[in-house]
């Protein structure tokens, strides 16, 4: 196996591995969703409560997220990207295993 296969097949599997984290990610947030939801529901209206474990207090916390639909309506001449984008590039890698490409071909 030459140099540049080797390091093909790192990437290939550091690839791999991250769409496992990924997906692993998406689980384990669902997950704390769920149990947010039951912790709020415990809780039945109060800020705070103890138990044999915790303490738990409860409140409530606000963000502004942008609507871009809105922005974009408001603001036609906002999605010209050379005014207020940032460019963003990255290197986009395909690789097939030797065998895989073989077979795609015939």
């Amino acid at each position: 196996m030459s140099q540049i296969d080797s390091i093909i097949a790192v990437y290939l599997a550091a690839k791999t591995a991250e769409a496992a984290a990924n997906k692993k990610a998406r689980e384990e947030k669902a997950r704390a969703e769920e149990a947010a939801a039951e912790i709020l529901r415990h809780a039945a209206g109060r800020q705070a409560f103890d138990t044999d474990g915790y303490t738990v207090a409860l409140s409530k916390e606000t963000r502004v997220i942008l609507d871009q639909q809105k922005l974009f309506a408001d603001f036609p001449g906002i999605k010209s990207l050379t005014q207020y984008g940032k460019e963003s590039t990255r290197d986009v890698i395909t690789a097939l295993a030797r065998q895989a490409a073989d077979v795609r071909s015939a």
